[in-house]
């Protein structure tokens, strides 16, 4: 509470703050901060999203590179942003592979950062569509533009997937019957 001159006494923002301490820590009791999946359980949904990680990490650059090879002066920070995708959705990729956990949320910065470069790139490429500009790879404007869209699509779908709680698919175990032991 402040005091006459409008101050807040420094006890009272201890308190406060104590208090604050303790309804996170009851927080974290009620809500515990999510812990590895179990050993026996296959995480089909983060195997999707690190797999296609693995794919675009690889592809885009590659496509990108085999798109702008000519062209590449032109408009070198469309070649570089590619190259970036590459590396962070490899190391994302990486990073989950070995520490489910902290690697997960580097996979999620990666997908995050891919759906904001693939919004750019699917506005700009219908913007060129729509003003006649030619693409300056060998496929035809729409085709790039559909490609876009596509990985786009999955990109998002990969970001959402990565952000969700562990799921777990257990595959079937088969338990002995009564009567053969």
């Amino acid at each position: 509470m402040p005091t006459e001159s409008g101050c807040v006494p420094v006890r009272s923002c201890v308190e406060s703050f104590h208090e604050l301490g303790t309804n996170v820590v009851d927080d974290h009791a009620r809500h515990p901060p999510q812990a590895a999946a179990p050993d026996n359980c296959v995480l089909i949904p983060m195997r999707f999203s690190r797999t296609l990680a693995i794919v675009f990490g690889i592809l885009t650059p590659l496509a990108e590179t085999i798109r702008r090879w000519h062209t590449w002066n032109h408009d070198l920070p469309a070649l570089i942003d590619d190259y970036i995708v590459g590396i962070l959705l490899l190391l994302g990729a990486w990073a989950a592979g070995r520490d489910p956990i902290r690697g997960r949320q580097l996979l999620a910065g990666a997908w995050g950062f891919v759906c904001g470069i693939g919004y750019g790139s699917v506005i700009g490429q219908l913007q060129h569509l729509r003003s006649g500009v030619p693409d300056p790879g060998p496929l035809p404007s729409i085709a790039v533009l559909w490609i876009k869209l596509i990985g786009w699509s999955l990109a998002i779908l990969a970001f959402l997937i990565t952000t969700q709680p562990w799921r777990c698919f257990r595959s079937p175990t088969v338990t002995p019957s009564p009567a053969n032991s």
